[in-house]
């Protein structure tokens, strides 16, 4: 006799398709990175001068992408009033980008790229990086934790 898989499918199914959505909604924390939609607001960003900024630069609908989101989504929780994050679509889905400009001033070549700026001007940057602590590092040398002062 012959069963269907389907019932036991399903349900693995729904999960994976909550996860992608997870993914593309930049997860259920509310301390993910902002999402920029527009250059005016990229710079806008990236010119304030109180704190560092972390931008990721994705494709849409790009495995290696999503698979960082997560890992940048948790740094801006971690440094969230230190470092500004955000993650701003350079490539739309069909590899067209989505603001030229952009494209070539921050020199986006392959994607998940990942810049740190300070005042305006690139610290560090990062390609297709997964590995965490590989941002802590920078991250804690630009935006150290403050000390409470101690009052006697």
């Amino acid at each position: 006799m012959c069963q269907s898989t389907a019932p036991r499918t399903l349900p693995r199914l729904a999960a994976a398709i909550a996860l992608l959505a997870l993914s593309l909604a930049g997860g259920c924390s509310a301390g993910g990175a902002m999402e920029i939609s527009d250059p005016a607001q990229l710079q806008s960003l990236v010119s304030q001068k109180d704190k560092p900024v972390l931008v990721l630069f994705y494709k849409d609908g790009c495995a290696s992408c999503l698979a960082l989101m997560p890992t940048i989504n948790k740094l801006a929780g971690e440094y969230e009033g230190r470092v500004s994050v955000g993650q701003f679509m350079i490539l739309n889905f069909v590899f067209v980008p989505t603001s030229q400009e952009v494209k070539d001033r921050y020199d986006v070549i392959l994607v998940p790229h990942v810049a740190l700026l300070v005042n305006g001007k690139e610290k560090a940057r990062w390609i297709m990086e997964y590995n965490i602590d590989s941002y802590r590092k920078v991250l804690d040398e630009v935006a150290p934790v403050r000390q409470a002062s101690r009052t006697p």
